[in-house]
């Protein structure tokens, strides 16, 4: 009798398996929520909460009532809302508009939208540390300048929250756009080369020309668009990731049974709608795109031509009844989970493949031989969502089910290729087509013996110590932990720092690369999704509390803060940082500059310095002095930034 469950009733619930009479809607429902890892990498990532204010921050929950799915305030209380609700293109009088919050893990994160020829005196860079506008308060109350004023800015220069940018080393930033309903055109600017992850997910985009000079779209990218009609791929798009463009009215008006391939970019097959047993891979197509005939059950055969160079992500995962692949003698690429769950009658991996993903032939029935047609032996890759702690089904053996290899003659040598004992090719024996045996790996990886987390260290300045540790709270599984001194690290961190402090050095920076690993110390994980990891270290030498930050760098390299604290053991002050990701984590000191951050008509400006306040940086999570600072500014900062699923707040 169930006629209407919401999209997002099990978000966050990947194991959930709905229980319905076959045809009904809830059937149907069910079969769609074991598709849509999408929505959980989503969810996991750049889903926000619904934020509920409390008579803390100004507004008593009385003055708020539910009006249908989006929380409005009463009209008599909208008068007294200060400040008012404005849309966040419009112009401050007197002042620059340079940026907009968007949400990214939870947190309101400001981009500054740097496309544009001036920012602060003709520079596309918004610098901290250089004087360029005074604070000015168009309002019609005096805002005190210690409560709003330098609340964007002074968090960052303490360590907290970083602004960010829209474009970055060539990048539209992960998530720049996400959500963004009132954006519903966008000129990518001339240097571009990548579209991050989530950049204009859900967003209001109705048209887009990707102009040439773009190579890589990433997951997710437009996800979602529901109003996005006409896009433009050039042929210099080489790359595009999974649900690049799903759930978009474009893909649905350029796919049909008529015409079953959508064929974009550099001979990139992107999408498929035909229902044939027998599927013949058009001429010219060179990459058979992310996850294209996933699940797709009546499919019995598939015939790749000649062009065909790469096989995508989860390309032909769960298609139960594909026994037969034929051609692809230029095949070079085959990646992760391509043929995942295929009955595959028999594997023959051409000479020219060079790279081979993890569980790309994990396969279900069928063969358990492999031959390899080339006398070098490609070697083993992961791709990125593999390496998400949510995603352990992922991380398995490329020739997960399969027995035996089948090499050439003259292959003698294993190391660093696909066929290498101890690592996640093959649990099984590796022949040549002589019948000698080249290597016996049945055993398969051997996992090390421990529990929880092994925290590794490896630097000259962290000290040994039986009290180091590392924890993922609610996660009993087992992980290695290593830390350790890095040069790239340095360097990476200091370009970021210096992005917004006008090209400055962090002081007494150290630096150190972090990499989690599973069980085995052999297949990395990089993302922890909605959990998180506990760190605590030693005092690094020559570091002291007074004006410490941790910080980190996010997938397109710019600067991110840590949460930490200092906690004192019996054998010293340590270090305690909470992170979700694993990249090149920084310690320093702040050494002063100035700036402001002021909200003014329902707008977040960010201007140029004005005095720094002279609070001392207590290392806590949340300074004393913030806790009136941040009650005050979110009755404002709460309702205008966000946005949620075109959830929006009334005037």
């Amino acid at each position: 009798s169930v006629v209407r469950i919401s999209d997002s009733a099990f978000d966050g619930c990947p194991n959930v398996i709905i229980d319905a009479v076959p045809g009904t809607y809830a059937a149907e429902f069910g079969a769609a929520l074991q598709k849509s890892e999408v929505d959980e990498i989503e969810y996991e990532d750049v889903k926000d909460s619904q934020v509920i204010p409390t008579d803390e921050n100004g507004i008593n929950l009385d003055d708020w009532v539910q009006d249908g799915e989006s929380p409005v305030i009463k009209p008599e209380e909208e008068q007294n809302m200060q400040p008012q609700i404005e849309a966040v293109t419009e112009t401050v009088t007197n002042q620059k508009l340079l940026g907009q919050s968007s949400i990214v893990t939870g947190r309101a994160v400001v981009f500054i939208d740097n496309r544009v020829p001036e920012v602060f005196t003709g520079n596309a860079r918004l610098d901290l540390s250089q004087p360029t506008y005074e604070y000015q308060n168009s309002g019609e109350q005096e805002a005190p300048k210690e409560q709003i004023g330098n609340l964007l800015v002074d968090n960052a220069q303490k360590g907290k929250d970083f602004p960010k940018y829209t474009v970055v080393n060539g990048k539209i930033a992960s998530q720049a756009y996400y959500q963004d309903t009132d954006l519903h055109t966008y000129e990518i600017a001339e240097g571009i080369t990548q579209i991050g992850e989530f950049a204009f997910a859900r967003s209001g985009l109705t048209k887009i020309d990707i102009p040439d000079g773009v190579t890589t779209i990433d997951y997710g990218a437009f996800y979602h668009c529901d109003h996005l009609q006409e896009i433009t791929i050039p042929e210099t798009v080489t790359e595009i990731e999974a649900y690049a463009f799903d759930k978009t009215p474009w893909i649905e008006k350029n796919v049909s049974s008529a015409n079953p391939f959508l064929i974009v970019g550099d001979g990139i097959l992107i999408a498929y709608g035909g229902s044939d047993s027998v599927v013949n891979i058009p001429s010219g197509v060179k990459q058979i795109g992310d996850g294209v005939f996933k699940e797709h059950m009546g499919i019995t055969a598939v015939n790749l031509p000649d062009s065909v160079e790469i096989i995508g992500e989860e390309a032909f995962m769960n298609c139960k009844n594909l026994t037969t692949v034929n051609g692809g003698k230029n095949l070079m690429k085959i990646k992760d989970r391509a043929f995942m769950n295929c009955p595959l009658s028999g594997i023959t991996i051409p000479a020219t493949v060079t790279e081979i993903g993890l569980g790309a032939y994990a396969t279900a029935g069928g063969t358990d031989t492999v031959v390899f047609e080339g006398s070098t032996i490609p070697k083993l890759t992961i791709d990125e969502r593999s390496k998400r702690l949510s995603n352990e089904d992922c991380r398995t053996y490329t020739f997960g089910n399969l027995k035996t290899a089948i090499v050439q003659g003259s292959v003698t040598e294993l190391t660093g290729t696909v066929l290498e004992a101890g690592t996640y090719g093959i649990a099984g024996q590796v022949m040549n087509e002589g019948g000698m045996l080249i290597s016996d790996n049945q055993s398969g990886v051997a996992a090390v013996s421990y529990e929880g987390v092994v925290l590794k260290i490896d630097s000259s300045s962290i000290k040994d110590s039986e009290n180091a540790m590392a924890t993922i709270p609610g996660n009993t599984g087992n992980y290695v932990l290593n830390i350790r001194d890095s040069e790239q690290a340095a360097d990476a961190i200091a370009k970021a720092y210096g992005e917004i402090y006008g090209g400055k050095y962090p002081s007494g920076l150290k630096a150190y690369d972090m990499t989690l690993y599973d069980a085995t110390g052999t297949l990395p994980i990089t993302r922890l999704g909605k959990q998180y990891m506990n760190v605590m270290i030693p005092m690094p030498t020559g570091t002291s509390a007074d004006g410490l930050h941790v910080v980190t760098l996010d997938a397109d390299g710019q600067l991110e803060a840590l949460e930490h604290r200092m906690v004192e053991m019996e054998d010293g002050q340590y270090l305690q940082f909470t992170t979700g990701h694993f990249s090149p984590v920084g310690i320093y000191r702040y050494s002063g500059f100035g700036g402001q951050a002021v909200v003014t008509n329902g707008n977040a400006v960010i201007l140029g310095t004005g005095a720094k306040d002279d609070t001392p940086d207590t290392g806590d999570f949340i300074h004393p002095k913030w806790f009136l600072v941040v009650g005050l500014f979110a009755a404002s900062i709460v309702l205008f930034f966000y946005k949620g699923k075109k959830k929006q707040v009334s005037k």
